[in-house]
């Protein structure tokens, strides 16, 4: 069994010590007992008050004395950032003092405040703007332009209503969050649908990307299809025009859901009645479809009239598109012969209310 003997706190006392910078000694007390093997000593609590005074100090430093903390690293020299664009070009020094940087915003003052030193005119708005070339200069067009120009004055085309103008450029002072692109994809289709052509002139590519993805998530009934090709309406190419490329893909998004997501809505045609035998009319395989035997779904007449209601040249490309549900070539031209009635139709109808129109104004 271990002997623990008791230790005389009060007596305790180090060999050294120093009161106010002064050297003083003590008297030795004799030694401690050695320890026995395998005996560990305990650890001696002491009180705070006196922890002050039995601090064992170097013989070169003062009592109370705090090693001053290591001098800073040096700085290294940093370069300026700049965002460039594929083919390397610097647009624009985005550091300085009272700012920040961020990959994706550039440079923001403090105060959100850029000093106006171009002055901007709209035709199609008839209207001049006060703005910065360094918010400017974060569209690769407009960058471009700038350094050839070299001028205080810029027109720009841009075929936009006054609200989408102001959003571009507040997108290009703080770009528009996820959030905010789908905000305008569902509650404002018409402005997002023009901010992808304002994208397109300024070469704003993850922009444009982006509201294409929102609007063609947002696209799932033909009241908005038909919203999205009044908006495309304006930005239709000419007769030797090249399409822009954003009608392009979101005209693709409207054939494809007129197509799939719209027939399949209205259950349109028939997906599991099938007649045996192949027959053969012309050059054309009719896979045995007799109109008895499959008679037209529900929706069939309601998809017909909303084919009727589209441009010539989507109307077509849905007629024609390889995806459209019937059951064979006979099937596609029955419905085509009804879509084209219809717009038939509906031309007379129109004629008729002209002539009428011409008359009365006549008498």
């Amino acid at each position: 069994m271990v002997q623990v003997l008791p230790i005389n706190y009060n007596n305790e006392h180090y060999k050294q010590n120093y009161m106010n910078g002064n050297e003083y000694q003590h008297s030795t007390p004799p030694p401690p007992p050695p320890l026995q093997p395998h005996q560990q000593q305990m650890p001696i609590p002491m009180p705070v008050p006196m922890i002050n005074h039995h601090l064992i100090h170097p013989h070169h430093q003062p009592p109370n004395f705090f090693h001053p903390p290591p001098p800073p690293p040096p700085v290294p020299h940093q370069q300026p950032m700049y965002p460039t664009d594929p083919s390397q070009q610097q647009y624009m020094d985005y550091t300085g003092s009272g700012g920040y940087h961020h990959p994706s915003m550039g440079y923001m003052h403090q105060q959100g405040y850029y000093p106006a030193d171009i002055t901007v005119y709209v035709p199609t708005l008839q209207k001049t703007y006060a703005l910065n070339t360094s918010v400017l200069s974060r569209s690769p067009v407009l960058y471009q332009r700038i350094m050839e120009e070299q001028s205080n004055t810029l027109e720009l085309d841009l075929y936009v209503l006054p609200e989408t103008f102001h959003t571009v450029i507040n997108h290009l002072t703080r770009p528009l969050t996820p959030q905010d692109i789908l905000f305008l994809a569902n509650e404002k289709p018409q402005i997002a649908i023009e901010l992808l052509e304002a994208s397109e002139e300024l070469g704003l590519e993850p922009l444009l990307d982006a509201l294409l993805l929102a609007l063609n998530q947002n696209l799932h009934s033909r009241e908005i299809a038909m919203t999205y090709i009044g908006a495309m309406d304006p930005y239709q190419p000419l007769e030797e025009e090249e399409p822009r490329r954003w009608v392009e893909a979101l005209e693709e998004d409207v054939v494809s859901f007129m197509v799939k997501g719209l027939s399949a809505q209205l259950e349109a045609f028939s997906t599991s009645v099938k007649v045996s035998g192949n027959v053969v009319i012309g050059q054309v395989n009719a896979c045995g479809y007799m109109p008895s035997r499959t008679p037209p779904m529900r929706g069939f007449m309601d998809l017909a009239r909303a084919y009727s209601a589209l441009p010539q040249h989507l109307m077509i490309r849905c007629l024609e598109h390889p995806a459209l549900p019937v059951q064979d070539a006979i099937q596609r031209n029955l419905f085509a012969r009804k879509v084209l009635t219809i717009v038939s139709s509906n031309n007379t109808f129109h004629q008729r209310s002209s002539e009428s129109q011409l008359i009365a104004k006549r008498d």
